[in-house]
């Protein structure tokens, strides 16, 4: 689906259009939930593998605050990839638009586009080898 957010920390833009041209991981997550923060560590090590030129991560905060998602990457994980910070409220505009009932939501979007895989596969140890298939295509 169409989307645009302003970048956590900067006035840029993101968008669906401006991520065209390579694969890319949507990790909508927030630093209270457990499952989200138990994928990080393998979404670091998928970063540091492919995450650049040939792959990205953008991570959609629904954290209570813009401090709680600062002092989790400082304290826990850095996180070196693209950031949107959505809050804590349940934005009806980006529920709906991924089609959410909750977090932890993963979805994987080739590079012209077209979602790939939502959740399925691309939780925990699992989305290293979902995503290496798609960033090795």
């Amino acid at each position: 689906p169409d989307f645009s957010y302003h970048l956590l920390g900067t006035d840029e833009i993101v968008s669906r259009t401006s991520m065209l041209g390579r694969p890319y991981l949507i990790d909508l997550w927030a630093s209270w939930c457990g499952p989200c923060v138990g994928d990080q560590p393998h979404l670091q090590e998928l970063y540091d593998t492919h995450g650049g030129e040939e792959f990205e991560i953008l991570s959609i905060s629904f954290d209570r605050s813009r401090a709680d998602l600062e002092a989790f990457r400082i304290h826990n994980y850095p996180m070196p990839w693209l950031h949107v910070f959505a809050g804590d409220h349940e934005d009806a505009g980006i529920w709906s638009t991924f089609e959410m009932s909750g977090v932890p939501r993963m979805v994987l979007v080739d590079a012209e586009g077209i979602i790939v895989a939502v959740d399925h596969g691309l939780r925990g140890e699992q989305v290293l080898q979902t995503v290496g298939e798609i960033v090795e295509r």
